[in-house]
């Protein structure tokens, strides 16, 4: 899971016209499998969701 991650990563800093946004489907991917490979499927992962008091969240983690 973590070298299918670290490769992800490779491939999208190779492009060379990337921004902090284009590993997010990337990290979140990660979130995802980690999430499942330990049988928490209560556990969900939002990139970029709506903004909250504290600020522009770039990931939301949570359970239900």
């Amino acid at each position: 899971m973590l070298k299918q991650y670290l490769k992800k990563m490779l491939e999208v800093s190779r492009r060379r016209d990337t921004r902090e946004e284009s590993y997010y489907s990337t990290l979140e991917t990660l979130l995802d499998e980690f999430a499942r490979s330990t049988n928490r499927k209560d556990i969900y992962v939002t990139s970029q969701p709506k903004k909250t008091d504290a600020g522009n969240p770039d990931f939301r983690v949570w359970n239900e």
